[in-house]
This record gives structure tokens, sequence and C-alpha cells, in this order.
């Protein structure tokens, strides 16, 4: 039996794949966003997501991803070591009629704080990143300490962080939380870099 189930339904809500229906993983150790919150995101982010260069941290099934692609986002970057993670991204990019190896799409299969080093030496950066770690890793703080001393997000752009904590701090090195949403036991919230 195939690994990749279809227990949750997950879709594209808007955009070039639109009601596309996307496939999602047997095993609870990755835990697809709901469509209410990625929804929610998507509302909140959706004049910067035109035409952005964007990073799917802690990928997962790539629904994050694969959402920002159908809305317009010029290039992808999904990242995740997980290897039954990087199986379900390109299943669900051939839900989408792409592959891995589209010029949109960077399919990483590394370790969060090795891509985020990566692209600070390329000096790659983008306007949006999404982080969705397991809740209860320790990455968090790490990862957006990383972020806030390089210039992997771009001046005006965003990170948002996905998490089940209730204190995340105002402040990371130079970055800022601005907004904050709630959705049950799900947390959303959203940094800049200070100006």
């Amino acid at each position: 039996m195939s690994e990749l189930a279809h227990i949750a339904s997950m879709r594209i809500i808007a955009g070039t794949f639109k009601g596309r229906r996307l496939a999602s993983p047997r095993k609870a150790t990755i835990r697809p966003t709901l469509d209410r919150v990625k929804e929610s995101y998507f509302r909140i982010v959706h004049t910067q997501v035109q035409s952005a260069n964007f990073l799917d941290l802690c990928a997962g099934s790539g629904n994050i991803g694969l959402e920002a692609l159908s809305r317009g986002a010029q290039q992808v970057a999904f990242v995740d070591q997980n290897r039954q993670s990087i199986r379900l991204i390109k299943t669900n990019l051939q839900k989408c009629g792409l592959t891995s190896q589209d010029q949109r799409i960077q399919l990483l299969p590394t370790d969060v704080k090795r891509s985020l080093t990566t692209f600070s030496r390329s000096q790659v950066q983008f306007h949006l990143i999404y982080f969705d770690p397991p809740y209860t890793s320790d990455l968090y703080l790490e990862c957006l300490t990383q972020i806030a001393e390089t210039t992997v997000l771009t001046k005006r752009g965003i990170i948002c962080i996905e998490h089940n904590q209730s204190d995340f701090p105002q402040h990371i090195g130079g970055l800022r939380l601005t907004k904050e949403k709630k959705y049950g036991d799900t947390n959303l919230s959203f940094y800049q870099m200070e100006v």
C-alpha cells in the first residue's frame, strides 16, 4: 500500500491550480496546514505573493508553496529533510502538472539551518517565508535568529511562523512581530525586518 494516503482533503484554494486535490501524508509526522489557516494566511499576504520569491520552509506536503505558485509567485523553494515529505511534494507537484525540474521550483531535501546558510552564501533572498516545523521542534528561535542575522529575507519581506505556542517574542534580532492570528490550537505569527 502506498505511503501517500488521501485521508485529509487538501486542495489548492485559488489561482492557476484552483481546485486541484493534493495527496496527504499517511504518517502523523507530517502535519499539513489546514485549509482555513492557509486561506487566512494568503488573505493577509495576497498583495505580496504575485511575482514573489517564496520559501516554504519545512514544506511537508508542499501545500503552502504550491498555493503560492498557483497565486502567482515567481519562484518557490521547498525545503524539507524528511524523505517522505520530498516524495509527497513531488506527488503534489505532479497533481498540479509540474515537476521538480520546472524553472520556477527548487526542491531541497536538506536540513533547514543548512538551507538558510546556503541561501545566505548565495545571496538568495525571499519576499515571503512560511516556516512550519513540527510544533515540538526547537528550530523556531534558532532559525528565526539565523534569518534575522542574514539577508535571506528582503527588507520588506514577511516571515510567517505556524506554531501552537502562545508567547512568541516581540523581537528576534532585527525581526519584529507585526501580526498574530489564532485558529484553535494553531497560531500564525508574522515578522518583518525592522527598517
